[in-house]
Order: C-alpha cells, then sequence, then structure tokens
C-alpha cells in the first residue's frame, strides 16, 4: 500500500513501507569510524551534523566530491528492492547510495535541492528510514511549509516528476534540546541515478 501527494505540476511525494526485515545494528556499524567533516556554509566553518557514506557511483555535492565504495553485504537486499521499484516505475537502476546516520534528534540535514547537473533530470530519488521518527518537511521555493511527513520506522518516500527538484526543498530539521537529546538513532538511505556518461 502507498499514499501519493501531487504537491504541484509536476511534483509527486510517493509514500509507501520497506517489507523485509533490516539489520539495523549492521548498517548503523558502516559508520562507526566514519569522522564527520567540516564545511563552509555561507562563509561559516559548521561540522556537518550527520554521518554519511557514499557507495557506487561518485557523488558531486556541497562543493565536494564524495568518492564511493562497493555497497556493503548489509545493505544488497535494500538496494535490490530499491532497483526493483524503481523498474515498477518505469525508472532506470540507481547509480548511488547515500547512507545517512543520525544518532537523536540533534542531528539533521537542513534544507536542500537535489539538483546536481550529475543527477539524471527528473528522475526519481527514493530514501528509506529505519528507527526513530522524524519529519521529512518540504518547502516552496519561498520558504513556505507545502508538507510534513513522518518518516516512521521503515517508512519509504519517493521524490519524482520532471519539476520536483526545482519547485520543492527538502530537510529533515533540528530537534533542539533535550526532547531533541532523547530522540533515538535514525537511519536514513538515499537512492539516486546519475547521468550516463561515455
Amino acid at each position: 500500500m502507498s499514499i501519493q501527494y501531487q504537491l504541484a505540476p509536476g511534483c509527486c511525494l510517493t509514500q509507501a513501507v520497506y517489507p523485509l526485515p533490516v539489520d539495523f545494528d549492521g548498517i548503523w556499524g558502516l559508520g562507526k569510524d566514519q569522522a564527520r567533516p567540516i564545511r563552509s556554509i555561507y562563509g561559516k566553518k559548521v561540522r556537518v551534523p550527520r554521518t554519511s557514506r557514499n557507495y557506487g557511483s561518485a557523488y558531486h555535492h556541497s562543493g565536494e566530491s564524495h568518492a564511493g565504495g562497493e555497497c556493503p553485504d548489509v545493505l544488497l537486499p535494500l538496494k535490490v528492492w530499491a532497483n526493483r521499484y524503481a523498474e515498477r516505475m518505469g525508472e532506470q537502476p540507481f547509480d548511488n547510495i547515500v547512507l545517512n546516520l543520525y544518532d537523536n534528534g540533534r542531528d539533521y540535514i537542513s534544507r536542500h535541492k537535489d539538483d546536481e547537473p550529475q543527477i539524471r533530470p527528473g528522475s526519481c530519488i527514493l530514501s528509506v528510514s529505519f528507527g526513530e521518527t522524524r519529519t521529512f518537511r518540504l518547502r516552496n521555493n519561498n520558504g513556505a511549509i507545502v508538507l510534513d511527513v513522518p518518516m516512521n520506522d521503515g517508512c519509504v518516500l519517493v521524490m519524482h516528476g520532471p519539476m520536483f527538484q526545482s519547485t520543492l526543498t527538502h530537510e529533515v530539521p533540528k530537534v533542539s534540546g533535550a526532547k531533541g537529546a532523547a530522540l533515538g538513532r535514525r537511519i536514513n538511505v538515499t537512492f539516486r541515478q546519475f547521468v550516463k556518461t561515455p
């Protein structure tokens, strides 16, 4: 069963549930030795507020190139399932996997668009979340909130439509203070398709 949100012309969000068991601790362990880099954002040095790993093709974003590694065994069932889901949507197989680990509510990802030239224009972007429930927030280009979706354990979200990334931004907002510190761990695995180069 899935839910579709038609958010604007050419902008659709599909919500579904991942149907297979997952090794949460095994996936979490992929980030145990990964340092959080410091990036320059609007002229300020900021440590990235989550742990990330990149698999498959290298991904160029946030002004940096992130080398891809071989997909680890613990993520292979998820990769196979995601590619079959994409095939049912008439999409190509995914080229890249980004793993994001959130220790608690104080970890977050700020408002952004997945509009890098490397990403195949109009292709779907699929993400699966496990663990603590967090909010997936969509805004229009004026900053107004369009939709908040609670990402529960096993939540699948698919951003698709030719205008999605030019029309909307997405984020996982920070939960501050004691409430944020009390939230549990969250895993997000996101799949993207890249432009094929000769």
